[in-house]
């Protein structure tokens, strides 16, 4: 027989003396650690006919390496190897006390602390047999551990290929060993990991060791897999008692739906349909949902859509939709508590794009007020094309922007037409006093034309606007000399004028006129929207002081304290239009004020206001605390005024909300919202939280005294969570 190769190596000798003479090895032959670490079973290849190798399978297989303390081949090519046994084949190794292999049968038998590790489990067990090419094997007094956590205990296992598992007298829990709370005992079991799923029979459902539930045929997804989830029930003044149980469909790994059939004992039945799809070019999420309301009488629906792609040329299309067949539908219906306030729901979709020096997008809006009974005057906004470019000049000397805005507004009753919007204007940076001062001057314009339709006649009005801006900041700083304290003092002067036409006669599709706050103070323009463009000659001041340590030079600086204050001083203090912007009684603007204090790492005071000084009150205020300590305890509490001379209605309002760790597992929350002008309070809830590695409870009891949608009652209910890893939920 001629050989085309020979592993250099003792073991592959001795394997080759085997074929060549039986009577070589006529006795075991023990090969200790010093002399033989390492033996590669199949690395011998032959010109002859395969049928003459009495390792012809193993030929045809990847190797079994098996490192040991003791190693010892029979005549018939069996290897025994003690101590500290190691085997390895492809990705799954074979670690036990004792490993006896035949190499002509593709078998190992291990004894004594046997551990199987492979990508798809490791598997402990005083004893295995394993099948080295199609990986059968039986195991007993077996223990599995899978990579998710989950582990199964069988008294005899039978291993089919990779990914299936039989076993007989079978506990299986998805919950970590030092915290295992519940798990399915049955009399036998079959988890595949191909399909994800365990089936069982004679099953009993454990908690904390006591049977709670019994089942001759257990069924559970390990993952996402078609099937009924667990149901979901909740109980309120609006909708009755709920109860609903959703089905998961998931035919393709890329894509899945749930159907969820709801029965509202106060409303009627609700199908509910969710679709979720994902690919190279992006994801969709859609759903829709509706009820023949007992209440009402009539049919109620809701369509909701996100929709994300990716498209050549750096092209993106992002739709958010949002649809609902009357004003009351979320008040009535919706469970998310924060829906049922909602004034606007917003539908959009945005084409959009970029190139090295611009970006562009092509969008469509459709909104619905659901405050007015009717959405005839509501306006919808398609097309809009906006873009936006910028252009250095002089080796970057200054920058030419040129923004643009073309809108199509369109509503079935009132003033609709298009509006065209140009904004060209120059920004030159420079720096003075060595680069310790910075500025910026800005020069520029806007053009304005519209095509209107009216009941009364077409207009085509037009404005054209000019603006200078000059924005000059200064940042004086010290710092210690051990250089773990920093404090800056950082002015801002901000000259605006802007030279503009009366608008009143204009319409107003967008826009509205912001109140001036210190996060304001340095811009031209309060108006929001292309409609409005504010008349400016004024100065705006703003000086900021911040704070801030370090524990080391080395480590990150952290902002002890942060105190601005600012002003206006505007010598125009004329209004564009009266309906939307009244003019300012002087020529100084309210006093600003803004302090965030941060006095230890989990604790942050924040306070902003404004002063008038001629007639000596404070128009609005709000303030913050906010602290977290390391147990898990955290608490909120804010303020809001604003007075009735600065803005109709007036409002006073406090919101508290914080979380208590009774243990790190035990967590008792709470929220209130309460009007401290009207003294109601408007919302509130308590809630108990239990989190366990594998399982959660939620307990919450809430109050609404907000009087929308077809109830004008109070809505008092309770929701009720609990969750089971690798089962589902159990409430809503």
């Amino acid at each position: 027989m001629r050989l085309k190769t020979l592993a250099l190596s003792i073991c592959t000798t001795l394997a080759m003396a085997a074929l060549l003479s039986p009577e070589v090895l006529a006795e075991d032959v023990d090969i200790t650690a010093d002399h033989l670490s390492h033996c590669e079973v199949g690395a011998i290849t032959s010109d002859d006919d395969a049928e003459t190798s009495p390792l012809n399978e193993t030929l045809q297989a990847d190797s079994v390496d098996i490192t040991a303390d003791h190693l010892s081949r029979d005549a018939a090519g069996v290897i025994t190897a003690t101590g500290n046994v190691e085997t390895k084949r492809l990705n799954e190794t074979i670690e036990a006390g004792y490993i006896r292999y035949d190499p002509a049968k593709n078998q190992i038998h291990a004894e004594g602390n046997v551990i199987l590790t492979s990508p798809q489990a490791v598997i402990k067990a005083p004893s295995a047999t394993m099948n080295t090419i199609t990986k059968d094997g039986e195991l007993i007094d077996a223990t599995i551990f899978f990579p998710d956590g989950a582990r199964m205990q069988s008294t005899r296992m039978q291993r089919k290929g990779d990914y299936i598992f039989e076993a007989e007298s079978v506990y299986f829990t998805p919950c970590p060993a030092d915290s295992e709370a519940w798990g399915i005992s049955a009399a036998t079991a079959t988890i595949d990991q191909n399909e994800g799923s365990l089936s069982a029979t004679d099953a009993r459902l454990e908690i904390g060791g006591v049977p709670v539930f019994y089942s001759p045929y257990w069924s559970q997804s390990l993952r996402r897999k078609s099937g009924f989830m667990l149901p979901t029930l909740a109980s309120g003044k609006r909708r009755g008692t709920e109860y609903a149980l959703p089905f998961y469909f998931a035919p393709a790994p890329n894509w899945d739906a749930t159907f969820t059939p709801r029965w509202m004992s106060a409303r009627g039945f609700m199908p509910e349909l969710e679709f979720r799809h994902v690919s190279p070019a992006g994801r969709e999420e859609i759903k829709i949902e509706g009820i023949s309301d007992k209440v009402l009488g009539r049919g109620r629906q809701r369509a909701q859509a996100d929709i994300a792609w990716r498209l050549p040329y750096a092209m993106n299309l992002n739709i958010n939709a949002d649809y609902v067949s009357d004003q009351d539908y979320l008040a009535d219906l919706s469970r998310n508590l924060d829906e049922s306030t909602k004034s606007y729901l917003v539908s959009n979709a945005v084409l959009s794009g970029y190139t090295e020096n611009s970006d562009w997008a092509l969008s469509g809006t459709y909104q619905e007020d659901l405050l007015a009974p009717s959405n005839a005057a509501t306006l919808q906004i398609a097309p809009r094309l906006e873009s936006h470019s910028t252009l250095p000049v002089l080796d970057q000397f200054a920058f030419l922007h040129l923004d643009q805005q073309t809108t199509r507004f369109e509503r079935r009753q009132g003033v609709d037409g298009w509006r065209f919007n140009l904004h060209p204007y120059i920004e030159i940076p420079f720096e003075l006093a060595g680069g310790g001062v910075s500025s910026t001057l800005t020069l520029g314009s806007q053009h304005t034309r519209y095509w209107l339709r009216d009941t009364i006649n077409k207009r085509q009005p037009t404005r054209t606007s000019a603006e200078i801006g000059l924005e000059t900041r200064a940042i004086f700083e010290r710092i210690s000399t051990d250089g773990l304290w920093r404090n800056s003092i950082e002015p801002t002067i901000r000259y605006d004028f802007v030279e503009v036409a009366d608008q009143s006669a204009f319409p107003n599709f967008d826009s509205s006129f912001g109140q001036l706050t210190i996060s304001s103070l340095l811009t031209n323009n309060l108006f929001s929207g292309h409609d409005r463009i504010e008349r400016a000659h004024r100065i705006s001041m703003l000086v900021t002081s911040r704070l801030q340590s370090k524990d080391n030079r080395l480590s990150a600086s952290r902002e002890l304290a942060a105190v601005s204050f600012g002003t206006v001083y505007d010598m125009l203090r004329e209004s564009v239009d009266p309906a939307v912007q009244t003019a300012a009684a002087g020529p100084f603007s309210n006093l600003f004020g803004k302090a965030t204090l941060s006095p230890l790492p989990n604790l942050s005071i924040s306070a902003e206001g404004q002063y008038d000084p001629r007639d000596q009150y404070w128009p609005k205020a709000e303030s913050a605390i906010n602290w977290r300590s390391q147990d898990g305890h955290t608490l909120g509490v804010s303020y809001y005024f604003v007075d009735a001379r600065l803005a109709t209605p007036e409002t006073q309002s406090l919101r508290v909300s914080g979380e208590f760790a009774l243990t790190p597992r035990w967590k008792v929350s709470g929220s209130m919202f309460y009007d401290t002008l009207l003294k109601i309070t408007q919302n509130a809830s308590v809630a108990l939280k239990y989190t366990h590695p594998c399982w959660n409870l939620l307990v919450e009891g809430y109050r609404t005294n907000r009087p929308t949608g077809t109830s004008t009652a109070s809505d008092t209910g309770f929701r009720f969570l609990l969750g089971f890893k690798g089962l589902g939920r159990f409430g809503s």
